[in-house]
């Protein structure tokens, strides 16, 4: 008879899983978009301020209690400012087009943005579990690598490829202007996988500052819902600033269309 009690999941696998899960309802909510997107969004704002809010109260701050009250407000406000970016994006664009022919709908600039971040995310952490190396800023976070901080950059430029050559849009017809798509369709990639792992060490400087490991717990293998978007809260208000600017849009016109 055999009394050994199976093996549990190592946190990998965790990760593994949890992703799979969050992606399978991201794109259930996506997919059935209207009143599901906006309670969908309002349940992420919700836990993630709450996931802030507890981490400024972990620590006791010696300068004061308006001090800690300026502090949640100033974090609540990133967040809100993320996922009104995000909003703003999916459902507020839906007859912007990119003028390579590419149907830029605000569903197709979210994936296209979701696709970069998760591909920097999954190479910055196999990337630098594999090879290591340097820290990247070990003060903020110990175990993030310069060998993965590149991996993620160079997976999300090869994604951002991807997409132009889906698009339509890539010029082969003579080895100098392949090589310029080459170049310009990689640096989209660069910018996204360069602002998602500042977000990242943006939330990591703050659970360092405010002595937890994890934002939560509600996510197994990946801490709290703050611990799974990070990536976006810089990525999101850019791109959405971006669009803004070069289409010649004000928020005001959008949110009366």
């Amino acid at each position: 008879m055999n009394n050994n009690k199976p093996s549990s999941l190592t946190n990998l696998q965790k990760r593994i899983l949890s992703a799979v899960v969050i992606l399978l309802i991201f794109a259930l909510v996506l997919y059935l978009g209207d009143i599901w997107f906006v309670i969908f969004l309002g349940l992420i704002v919700g836990l993630a301020i709450g996931e802030w809010v507890g981490m400024v109260r972990n620590r006791k701050p010696p300068f004061g209690m308006l001090v800690r009250h300026l502090v949640n407000l100033v974090g609540s406000l990133l967040l809100l400012g993320a996922i009104l970016s995000f909003y703003l994006l999916y459902t507020m664009l839906p007859d912007w087009r990119a003028d390579g022919g590419f149907p830029a709908s605000g569903l197709a600039v979210i994936l296209f943005l979701v696709s970069l971040v998760v591909a920097s995310d999954t190479a910055a952490f196999f990337v630098g579990r594999w090879l290591g190396g340097p820290k990247l800023a070990p003060r903020l976070s110990p175990n993030k690598t310069w060998s993965g901080a590149i991996g993620g950059v160079i997976a999300s430029g090869l994604v951002s490829i991807l997409w132009t050559v889906f698009s339509g849009s890539f010029l082969i017809e003579n080895l100098p202007l392949l090589i310029a798509s080459l170049l310009l369709s990689f640096i989209p990639g660069l910018v996204i996988s360069v602002f998602a792992q500042l977000g990242d060490l943006l939330e990591s400087a703050a659970k360092r500052y405010f002595g937890v490991k994890d934002s939560g717990k509600i996510i197994p293998g990946h801490g709290g819902i703050l611990d799974r978007i990070d990536s976006y809260l810089l990525v999101l208000p850019l791109v959405a600033l971006m669009v803004l600017y070069f289409r010649g849009f004000t928020v005001i016109e959008l949110l009366g269309r």
